[in-house]
């Protein structure tokens, strides 16, 4: 019975979650599905070209090579202002301020993206790094706010683990209502653009009535907002580079959940490459938002049997498997084969997308002081975001050079290896 009891939210603790649901719209209907195949369609109408040998192709790879540049430069300009962000938000009433700040201006920049032209592409691109940052950014607050909403530790993986699972429902909910309507009144795409924005704003509610900043540092009077912050960051750096385990975790984090973040960005993009209708990614993305769903609350429960560092080590080699698989895809020359092997490389990913987000995040929140969480979830971000400023510049690089995205996956699999061997280096406490 007791266990029972223990996987019954409270209110703080739903309305946490609900947020998940509600930017998850954005994660897959934009950064995930349909804004890579709208930007596809966009670079084609509107990119202006000269004398290539093959423009079919060339323009594929200038869509797939700008798109992982947008998102390069998001995350870029995250990792430089998340520290800053995150030593202001742990002053008393200013997370709760910046969450709700950067969920306005990310729903604003996903309304824009409804409202340009299909050949605005240079506007796509800009619309779509704003959204890309201020769902990043508002992020850094969100898992912040999981020291004020649980008060138990032990129920940590729990929440954290449930926030990822009800987020790909989430992001499903409003996906299949597109779709639904695509099929039935042949809809805009650009339509799911206006979906997401509405359902990130809706489900945002919640958490902005029910959610308080519970751990917090005080500022004296007469103290400027500014400067304390910039103390604080130095202070929390200080702290990171003299916890041996703390910065060894960051850079596992930096190195493993760079190819995670990086095979999310371009797997719909491979897929077109590969030559597989819009239709059945859309499908298979469904179909993997649904299987993540359970996959992700069983790696809570298992985290509390085995431990957050063995499913961890389990969720990357699943990754760095499939990433291998992903690169022998492009030599079937059989497109029956080919969606057949896309699609077991979709259920793979499924089955640990959410553990290794949601358990790397729990260990973490473990690791630093709540009064300060915001202030080491904003380095917390920095080694994540910066790292998807790496992992899509390499593949975006190398498919620039040649042509072709598989050779890109290759890129990433010495960061998996990387990822795993710093985090055999973290010692239990």
């Amino acid at each position: 019975m007791s266990a029972i009891k223990n996987r019954i939210f409270t209110k703080k603790e739903f309305s946490w979650v609900l947020y998940d649901v509600a930017n998850s719209a954005f994660a897959l209907i934009v950064m995930t599905a349909v804004f890579a195949l709208f930007f596809e369609e966009s670079i084609k109408t509107g990119f202006v070209i000269g004398d290539v040998e093959n423009p079919e192709q060339f323009l594929k790879s200038k869509s797939t090579s700008y798109l992982m540049y947008a998102n390069s430069i998001a995350t870029f300009l995250l990792a430089i202002s998340a520290p800053i962000l995150g030593g202001i938000a742990d002053l008393q009433f200013w997370k709760k301020r910046l969450l709700m700040f950067f969920t306005l201006i990310g729903v604003g920049a996903t309304l824009g993206l409804y409202f340009i032209g299909v050949s605005d592409w240079l506007l796509a691109f800009i619309l779509y790094i704003l959204g890309r940052y201020s769902f990043a950014g508002s992020n850094i607050f969100y898992d912040a706010f999981l020291v004020d909403v649980v008060k138990d530790d032990t129920r940590i993986d729990w929440v954290s683990s449930c926030g990822y699972a009800f987020g790909y429902i989430g992001g499903v909910a409003p996906f299949l209502g597109f779709v639904g309507l695509r099929l039935c009144f042949n809809v805009d795409v650009q339509l799911s653009f206006l979906i997401a924005a509405l359902w990130w704003g809706i489900f945002s509610i919640p958490i902005f009535l029910n959610v308080k900043q519970q751990y917090y540092v005080k500022l004296a009077d007469n103290e400027s907002l500014v400067k304390n912050s910039f103390y604080r960051l130095l202070s929390a750096l200080k702290k990171i580079v003299k916890d041996r385990n703390l910065f060894l975790f960051l850079i596992a984090y930096f190195c493993y959940i760079d190819g995670v973040d990086t095979i999310f960005i371009v797997a719909t993009k491979y897929g077109r490459d590969l030559g597989l209708s819009a239709d059945y990614l859309l499908f298979l993305l469904v179909v993997v938002q649904l299987v993540a769903f359970p996959c992700a609350i069983f790696y809570g429960f298992l985290a509390n049997k085995f431990g957050e560092k063995t499913l961890i080590y389990a969720a990357i080699s699943v990754f760095m498997l499939s990433t291998i698989g992903g690169f022998f895809i492009a030599y079937i020359d059989n497109v029956v084969y080919v969606k057949r092997a896309f699609f077991m490389l979709g259920m793979a990913i499924a089955s640990s997308q959410g553990g290794v987000q949601a358990l790397s995040r729990s260990y973490f929140c473990r690791m630093v002081p709540k009064e300060n969480a915001t202030e080491f979830f904003g380095f917390y971000n920095i080694f994540g975001k910066f790292a998807v400023f790496l992992g899509p510049l390499i593949v975006g690089f190398i498919v620039q050079l040649t042509h072709q995205t598989n050779l890109g996956l290759l890129g990433l699999i010495p960061l998996f290896i990387a990822g795993i061997v710093c985090l055999s280096l973290v010692k239990e406490k």
